[in-house]
């Protein structure tokens, strides 16, 4: 597709630049108003050649985009950046995209130059993410910038870089720290090789249900009770439960559960237990219910490629019937790029219509069909599902929890590779018929 780009050629120019005619004659040339380009691109004066490009991404909301993009290519024109930026004038879900590229993604030193000038001008509060244009992943990340107390460090930025060898570990690789009274620089630390981070424990620990951080609670109305099913507060998108201290997400995703308008109360105070027991993963959401009858619950979980930390948070929820159906999990990326399986949805989120995709593809990365029904507990089972491998979309069984009424104990299997299916069986709902007392 061929997307019209607004060009912005931060030197001094003879004559006027023959792209302004791509704008209808009334256009503002703002990010946040402009329909007539798909892009808005500024170069620095001091163009170098890339090698091996990258880009640092931020996601602001419509009614700061403006502001930000301006702060931008300011810094561009004194080259305090990379060598070029780019913001969407499109607005994916309730954001824009700004693109902030880098010369060689393999230049630590530079990459983290332009994430401390990122951070300290307060672009974005959020978690930075740095994908190479080679690879289209998330190489790089950053957390925000945290502020330590007077007496030590007043100024943290950190940067980790991911999928390190062949068991994609995550490792600290630059740092900047900065004393408050006594030294004034900044102490920056580059290690090479990477410092590996340890890996997400699931073991639970102590956490008071009541610390479960809600980011939208000062939006809601004083005589709001904050509960999915009446809550009607226009500045509320989600009501929303994070640990204070958590683990930040590499490849984010969720599961997504359906609750009825009726019980959808009783299913979230469930999942905020779950959560604050750490049984689930860093955090989940729930929607007010717009329409009035459908909700939706996200669980999220750190990483869509920890194939055992998707299958633990699964068999909490099975365990715990928070949905006895099908249901699906979805990368955040999915969600970002517009991914929906219908216009309707798509449109919901702010996006003109979903995404399309190729052929056999499904929306979801991961389902599982529904548990067999045995109120004994004698027999259990609780399937993992990976949605399209391979060239053909194929799906497989990954992971599975199997317990017979002779078994003592539950048995937890991973499979890698996955067991493709066999078209036979997806008339059989993926789960074996002896297992159910009903026909499915």
């Amino acid at each position: 597709m061929d997307l019209k780009v607004e060009d912005l050629n931060l030197q001094q120019q003879v004559s006027p630049s023959p792209i302004k005619k791509l704008h209808d004659p009334d256009c503002q040339k703002q990010p946040s108003s402009c329909s007539c380009v798909a892009w808005f691109v500024a170069r620095s004066p001091v163009q170098v050649k890339s090698v091996r490009c990258g880009k640092w991404i931020i996601r602001p909301e419509k009614q700061n985009v403006d502001e930000i993009w301006k702060k931008i290519t300011r810094l561009l024109s004194k080259n305090q950046l990379g060598n070029e930026a780019r913001v969407s004038t499109k607005i994916r879900g309730d954001m824009h995209i700004i693109c902030l590229y880098t010369n060689d993604f393999e230049d630590v030193q530079d990459v983290f130059r332009v994430l401390v000038t990122l951070q300290r001008k307060e672009l974005e509060d959020d978690f930075f993410t740095y994908v190479t244009e080679e690879t289209r992943v998330t190489m790089y990340g950053s957390p925000p910038l945290c502020d330590g107390p007077e007496t030590e460090f007043t100024e943290f930025i950190y940067m980790y870089k991911y999928n390190i060898g062949p068991e994609s570990e995550t490792g600290l690789v630059a740092e900047l720290k900065k004393f408050s009274k006594r030294n004034s620089k900044d102490i920056i630390t580059f290690y090479n090789p990477p410092k590996i981070l340890p890996t997400y424990s699931s073991e639970s620990r102590p956490c008071k249900y009541d610390e479960l951080d809600d980011i939208e609670s000062d939006l809601h109305k004083p005589d709001c009770n904050k509960q999915p099913s009446t809550c009607d507060c226009e500045n509320v998108s989600w009501i929303w439960a994070y640990q204070l201290i958590r683990v930040e997400s590499i490849h984010s995703g969720k599961w997504l559960l359906f609750p009825d308008k009726k019980n959808v109360d009783e299913v979230w105070e469930k999942v905020k237990i779950l959560l604050a027991a750490n049984r689930l993963g860093n955090g989940a959401k729930v929607s007010k219910g717009e329409p009035a009858n459908e909700h939706v619950i996200c669980i999220y979980s750190n990483d869509f490629e920890n194939v055992q930390d998707v299958f633990r948070v699964l068999v909490t929820i099975r365990r715990n019937r928070l949905q006895d159906t099908f249901i699906n999990y979805k990368t955040d990326e999915a969600t970002l790029e517009g991914v929906y399986k219908t216009d309707e949805a798509a449109q919901r989120a702010g996006f003109d219509s979903t995404k399309k995709l190729e052929p056999g593809k499904r929306v979801s990365m991961y389902f599982s069909p529904p548990s067999p029904i045995d109120l004994t507990g004698a027999t259990e089972l609780i399937q993992l599902f990976l949605n399209n491998i391979g060239p053909e979309n194929s799906r497989g069984l990954v992971a599975e929890l199997k317990k017979e009424a002779h078994d003592i104990e539950a048995k937890i299997i991973f499979y890698d590779p996955p067991k493709i299916l066999a078209p036979s069986y997806r008339s059989q709902g993926f789960v074996p018929k002896p297992y159910f007392k009903k026909p499915y």
